[in-house]
């Protein structure tokens, strides 16, 4: 063989065992790189997860449906978010659906593989692997917290179409010399590192912007808040930010479904976008919620923007045929004066919205005696837990007049809460601070047992009072109230026939077969029962058949003023409603009595009791007992008793 054949043979041998070599190593290699990659690009997004979670953790407001939706937010619906306590302990997790593709892990090996992975600092990201499917995870400790996150994302497989590639190239260029194949590495390595990018940068995209708008996320909202609220304080300008919420959105979707809600989301970002300036932003912050924030813009750049959104969303959108007019409802921020930070310069947005959408207002900037979350009802919210446990609240009690004998019936039990700094605080401003923060259940209890209490007090001392008591909404869904009245009753040895116990028609209806359940057990009890604030409700006058009430009290806003001539409708509203409950057999109580002339016009009526400032203003007990000592005594036997009329006030009337 001659020595030029050997040597090309040679040569050519050499050449193909370099290629082998090299297109193993790059084969092997690859699939490491793929996993650093997504590895190292989950960490990142981990850390800004971690964030999010501080204060929701710090409230306790994490589970699973929190996890979901913050995943939906930040990171996509591709990505696992498993959150674990210092001792490896699963405490929540984003949910996790297994499928019926055959790569899918079952959820419940996905867990227990994150809680066997190492808890040392050092390894804060890697790759899983199972029989089926592959994935990058990674995790960050929560700042403030213990507990730690971790993000786990599918691995792709394109790899193997790379490898398919090579092994291609390498039998098609056998025959070339080493140059070729270095070349060919180089464009290899190119192609590979193209392929990482896009797909990096198609997840950056996917982590900072809406999947179905296409409009930037919360997270990129967040982001770029920040940055211009650091260059606002460099350069003392300001920023406007809108929270924006579609009215009866959900009705829309509700009727015609959620691929037409979803295009209609898709039109209002369009049109929005299409009135803002340049270096404006919008971005979707899920549902039907959209942010606008506005570079350098105050109170008055603000409202300019906020009614040129009004009147573009005013136009009909034609969607599928059918033409649709929505309305809005805006809450703006300014910084620095309604915040100083991106995440309360949104929430405060947040708060003004709703309080917008409460007011049926476009637009309304935040205000602090609006927020239900500001500082000031944060603690009094807490004043108020310490003043219902340590017994600081007391009751002020207004007298009922019974109109045919001028006694005494009973009286109303009525809260007040005098606060060390703050002074006397009115029930119009704690009591929906108690509805709002959960604690209406323990101020209705404390008010129960006081009132019993000091009918017991009465009784031994030979007042006869029956004492009323107002019940909220939440007390009707307490299937344990019976009972629990039953042992105050019981501990302070008072009949029940002492306590009436006054509930609101829009209270009935909340959840109507649970409420009158409740009121025929406490009927069965012998305590009377009256329904209160009537007139300004909208309930079934068929539901008041079947219910054991006793008494019906009107309303005071249909007494007050009613022998003016020009609210001679509420007259007529008030006879009516007498009509009404005397032909189903119940009693009438008229509040909000203030002169001779209403009360005149009452007793014609044929109202059975009445109660205002006319008589007497709530009075505190030993105010009260000075009252019934001058003005008469007290008398809870049978309205229709004998006994002549004792209350001067009734006899001059």
């Amino acid at each position: 063989m001659p020595i030029r054949t050997q040597l090309l043979m040679a040569f050519v041998g050499v050449t193909l065992l370099a290629l082998v070599i090299f297109g193993m190593v790059a084969y092997w290699l690859l699939p490491d790189a793929v996993r650093s990659q997504e590895a190292s690009m989950l960490k990142g997004l981990s850390q800004r997860v971690g964030a999010r979670l501080r204060a929701p953790l710090a409230r306790g407001d994490v589970d699973g449906a929190a996890l979901s939706r913050l995943r939906e937010r930040l990171v996509g619906p591709d990505t696992f978010i498993v959150l674990l306590d210092s001792r490896q302990r699963v405490l929540g997790s984003s949910q996790l659906t297994a499928t019926d593709d055959d790569q899918a892990v079952h959820p419940e090996r996905i867990l227990a593989a994150v809680q066997a992975l190492p808890s040392d600092a050092k390894t804060d990201q890697g790759v899983l692997d199972f029989a089926r499917r592959q994935y990058a995870w990674a995790r960050s400790p929560i700042p403030g917290s213990s507990d730690v996150v971790t993000l786990l994302h599918p691995l792709s497989l394109d790899y193997m179409r790379f490898g398919s590639t090579l092994w291609m190239r390498l039998l098609a260029t056998a025959l070339f010399v080493m140059w070729v194949a270095v070349w060919a590495a180089l464009l290899l390595s190119s192609i590979i590192a193209r392929r990482l990018n896009e797909k990096n940068a198609a997840l950056s995209y996917q982590a900072h912007h809406d999947g179905l708008t296409g409009l930037p996320n919360r997270g990129m909202l967040n982001e770029h808040l920040n940055e211009l609220t650091v260059r606002a304080r460099q350069n003392g300008q300001t920023v406007g930010l809108f929270v924006m919420d579609l009215n009866r959105f959900k009705e829309i979707n509700d009727t015609l479904g959620h691929p037409f809600g979803d295009q209609l989301l898709k039109m209002v970002g369009m049109r929005v976008r299409g009135i803002l300036r340049e270096n404006d932003l919008i971005a979707r912050l899920g549902g039907d919620e959209f942010a606008v924030v506005l570079p350098g813009a105050g109170r008055k750049d603000a409202v300019s923007c906020a009614m040129r959104i009004v009147h573009v969303l005013e136009r009909a959108f034609s969607i599928d045929g059918l033409n649709l007019h929505i309305k809005t409802s805006l809450g703006i921020a300014i910084y620095p004066e309604d915040g100083d930070a991106a995440d309360l310069l949104i929430q405060h947005a947040d708060t003004a919205m709703y309080k917008a959408k409460k007011s049926g207002a476009d637009y309304r900037f935040y205000d602090s005696a609006d927020d239900p979350y500001s500082v000031r009802r944060l603690t009094l919210t807490s004043d108020l837990r310490t003043a219902i446990e340590r017994d600081q609240l007391l009751l002020h009690y207004q007298p009922k007049i019974h109109l045919a004998s001028g006694q005494v019936s009973g009286v109303e039990a009525l809260v007040r809460w005098q606060h060390p700094e703050h002074g006397f605080m009115p029930p119009d401003e704690f009591i929906p601070l108690a509805e709002q923060t959960g604690l209406i259940g323990a101020l209705t209890d404390w008010v129960l047992n006081e009132a019993i209490r000091q009918c017991g007090v009465w009784g031994r001392e030979g007042r006869d009072l029956r004492v009323a008591v107002n019940l909220s909404a939440h007390s009707l869904k307490n299937p344990h109230l019976p009972a629990d009245i039953a042992g105050m009753l019981d501990a302070w040895g008072v009949a029940p026939q002492r306590l009436v116990l006054e509930i609101t028609e829009s209270a009935m209806m909340e959840d109507h077969e649970l409420a009158a359940d409740i009121v025929h057990r406490l009927d069965q009890m012998g305590i009377a029962i009256a329904i209160d604030d009537f007139g300004t409700g909208f309930s079934s006058l068929a539901y008041l058949q079947r219910l054991p009430v006793h008494e019906i009290k009107i309303d005071k806003s249909f007494v007050i003023g009613m022998d003016g001539a020009e609210n001679e409708s509420n007259a007529v509203i008030v006879r009516s409603i007498v009509d009404l409950a005397h032909n189903i057999g119940c009693k009438v109580v008229a509040e909000g009595v203030e002169n001779d002339a209403v009360l005149g016009r009452l007793r014609a009526f044929g109202v059975d009791i009445a109660q205002g400032y006319h008589f007497s203003r709530p009075l505190a007990v030993e105010a009260l007992v000075h009252w019934l000592a001058s003005s008469g005594r007290s008398n809870a036997e049978e309205y229709e008793s004998t006994s002549p009329p004792l209350i001067s006030a009734i006899s001059r009337a």
